[in-house]
């Protein structure tokens, strides 16, 4: 199938470094952050750290005390959110609410199973929201409904569409703590009816000795961390052209495998194939010619199947903008 040429050149874009940015104090925020969240202590992600228009308090979900809970339910909207990674949820079998989008979806709320009353005491909230950030948990370790909302995150997503479940994910990598990070939104003292915004938010951080950093912050770093793994598997491969990316396909992030040069050639072939046999098909002998090879898993290939070729027809989707930038005039399956 011949999903048509993609003859257009790419759109020229600039990048124009903003005259206002310090990558030091960007970086030194980085690491002020993870060294509290490394303590188990709060951190306060912002939007922008001159003039913040929301703020969200992060905890290491995994360190989360009754005091961490009191002090989030009377500072915040008292939504105690948690972001663990898809992986995480799967395990705990803690699919999404009915109705949600894919991606970083609110799913189905718990409490503990065990050693708590009623669920929603800052102690009980406490205990459910240790009991996520552990490794030991089990499905059978929550009843559901109940007064924590798991929030499924997808980790590979591209950090520049980054919020603040992956944000918060990304911290708690940086900080060498588990996976799970609760989350709360802080709301102004002045007006308890709105959000936290501007100075307000900086005089609470500096009051209670809390660390900001920007969703950006988070983002460049999980860019960067990427930009070093790829730069190193793709160096192990056999064709030094050979490089991987990933693509957004409904919400869910799909790894893509660049064999070879793709640029100015007719009919590359686009491979779906499970993900985990994605490095061992390109190191595969027989791979000689460019291809590009998708990872999808298997019970989805086929709506995936459909779904991608429909998009590319349309000139639309990530798969698409992912072939414009890597000026391949034309794909077949």
């Amino acid at each position: 199938m011949n999903t048509g040429e993609l003859r257009s050149p790419p759109r020229r874009v600039e990048l124009v470094e903003s005259p206002a940015r310090n990558d030091e104090q960007d970086s030194t925020r980085v690491r002020t952050a993870a060294r509290s969240s490394a303590c188990g202590k709060a951190v306060i992600i912002v939007d922008d750290p001159q003039w913040p228009q929301w703020s969200e308090i992060v905890f290491p979900a995994d360190r989360f005390s009754t005091s961490d809970a009191v002090f989030a339910i009377r500072h915040t909207s008292g939504l105690l959110q948690v972001a663990l990674p898809a992986r995480s949820c799967d395990k705990l079998n803690l699919p999404p609410q009915q109705g949600t989008d894919r991606g970083s979806a609110q799913c189905v709320t718990v409490d503990a199973a065990t050693e708590i009353s009623t669920g929603i005491s800052a102690a009980d909230r406490a205990r459910t929201i240790r009991l996520l950030g552990s490794d030991h948990s089990a499905p059978d370790s929550f009843t559901r409904p109940g007064h924590v909302i798991p929030l499924r995150t997808t980790t590979d997503r591209d950090p520049q569409s980054f919020c603040v479940p992956e944000a918060a994910l990304e911290l708690m990598r940086l900080a060498g703590r588990p996976p799970a990070a609760a989350i709360a939104t802080l709301v102004s003292d002045e007006h308890p009816a709105h959000i936290a915004t501007g100075a307000e938010i900086v005089v609470f951080a500096q009051f209670h000795e809390l660390a900001i950093v920007t969703l950006s912050d988070l983002a460049e770093s999980a860019f960067a961390t990427r930009q070093r793994d790829t730069s190193q598997n793709s160096s192990q491969l056999r064709s030094s052209a050979t490089t991987l990316d990933a693509v957004d396909l409904d919400g869910t992030t799909l790894p893509c495998l660049i064999v070879g040069n793709v640029a100015d050639g007719r009919d590359i072939p686009l491979v779906l194939i499970p993900p985990h046999r994605i490095l061992n098909e390109a190191l595969a002998p027989r791979t000689q010619q460019p291809c590009i090879l998708l990872g999808v898993p298997e019970a989805q290939s086929d709506t995936a199947r459909t779904r991608i070729f429909t998009q590319l027809e349309a000139r639309q989707g990530d798969i698409y903008s992912l072939l414009r930038r890597r000026h391949c005039l034309s794909v077949v399956h």
